[in-house]
């Protein structure tokens, strides 16, 4: 398996001094684990994903962890990775960063209070260090047990409770302006991890011109799980002139994601635990 990285601007927000653990060595190591849980029609079941890659020249911590976690709140017409780092690490076609794939150990094993719930094995394929399984729906206050190889061992990594994301406003067919907010009921803080929503308005309509011809477009944001976004905070440029063209918002879906980061020496793991229970709505124009 390849990896790549990139480091792109989400935004200003600075979530290193949020979550977990962290130092100023700067990152040579760089490890991604990825619960991803379904709860939707006919999908209940949770992904599970790892990666371990060795950078061949340090990033400073800051620089790192912008790149890993995304930076709330913004809202662009770009696509703003909702993953944020999976089993994959995106590098831009200019960049000198080079990567490899490494082995953290053989097996990464999930705990809970009840025990065991779930071993991920390294793919035996013969140069692949990647994770990749499925599994049952996960308990409450789950750690993570990285045993360690090239990339070091990390014992007893929590892993962020997250609950699926409910009753989002504004639904469909609303008229979307600069003065626009969309809120939700935000979950329980967690001081050692960045909870996030990402927000996807896949079709909008935005009124080009005077005799109603449509301009499909969709955006993304990023939003702080404190339970509202107000679009004049956080849309970009480009979004923020589309808008003040008018907008009709047609369908919304949304999800919400933990991140909890811990540094040892000049490695860095990043576990993301999603809920993705999406909530659609879709009007017919």
């Amino acid at each position: 398996m390849a990896f790549t990285i990139s480091a792109c601007d989400n935004g200003s927000a600075d979530p290193s001094a949020e979550i977990g653990e962290t130092s100023n060595v700067p990152i040579q190591r760089l490890g991604a684990v990825w619960l991803n849980q379904q709860l939707g029609d006919g999908q209940r079941g949770t992904s599970i994903e790892a990666s371990f890659a060795l950078l061949n020249q340090p990033l400073g911590n800051e620089r790192t962890i912008e790149t890993v976690v995304p930076s709330p709140d913004l809202c662009s017409t770009d696509a703003i990775t909702p993953w944020g780092l999976g089993a994959a690490f995106i590098i831009e076609p200019d960049s000198t960063i080079e990567v490899e794939s490494i082995s953290a150990g053989e097996a990464l094993v999930f705990s809970s209070p009840a025990g065991t719930w779930h071993t991920l094995l390294q793919d035996p394929e013969p140069g692949d260090s990647g994770y990749v399984d499925s599994a049952s729906l996960p308990p409450n206050e789950l750690t993570l047990d990285v045993p360690g190889d090239s990339f070091p061992g990390f014992p007893d990594m929590p892993i962020a409770n997250i609950t699926p994301l409910e009753n989002v406003t504004p639904e469909g067919l609303a008229t979307l302006t600069s003065d626009s907010v969309f809120r939700w009921p935000p979950a329980p803080a967690d001081a050692n991890t960045l909870t996030v929503i990402f927000i996807e308005i896949a079709g909008p309509v935005f009124v080009s011109d005077a005799s109603g011809d449509h301009d499909r477009r969709r955006f993304f944001c990023v939003a702080r799980d404190d339970g509202e976004l107000a679009l004049r905070d956080a849309a970009d440029d480009e979004l923020s002139s589309l808008i003040d063209q008018d907008a009709t918002l047609t369908r919304i879906s949304a999800w919400r994601s933990g991140y909890t980061t811990q540094q040892k020496g000049d490695a860095l793991l990043v576990v993301i635990h999603s809920v993705l229970e999406t909530r659609i709505r879709t009007v017919r124009l």
